[in-house]
């Protein structure tokens, strides 16, 4: 399984509310914003697809926001709370690896904590 990827698209605009947004995954597509198209963003976002599916989507939306609150109850930094979310620090880590999220272990987000 492998995810559909949008290019130019306007999601990644309309969610950046707060922040302003790249790319975004919203299983199974990844929507990439016009002219942040880039092999490092499309490895992030497939690292998060995988995530999507390990956890049946719905998992992947309420342990990404629970972690997300929780972090932003210990450090008071919206910013902070974010690159503290497990399946954010995964992506980060592994963004410039070539074949990372094909060849990734499992459930590697599990070893990350807020």
């Amino acid at each position: 399984m492998r995810p559909i990827i949008i290019r130019d698209s306007k999601v990644p605009v309309m969610l950046s509310l707060f922040v302003d947004i790249a790319a975004i995954t919203l299983f199974p597509f990844i929507f990439i914003r016009t002219g942040q198209d880039s092999d490092r963003i499309i490895r992030h976002e497939t690292i998060h697809f995988y995530q999507y599916v390990e956890t049946a989507v719905v998992g992947f939306l309420l342990l990404y926001l629970t972690d997300w609150l929780r972090g932003l109850l210990r450090y008071r930094n919206p910013d902070k709370a974010y690159m503290r979310i497990r399946f954010e620090q995964e992506a980060y880590d592994h963004e410039t690896e070539e074949g990372y999220p094909e060849n990734r272990q499992a459930y590697a987000w599990r070893a990350y904590r807020v």
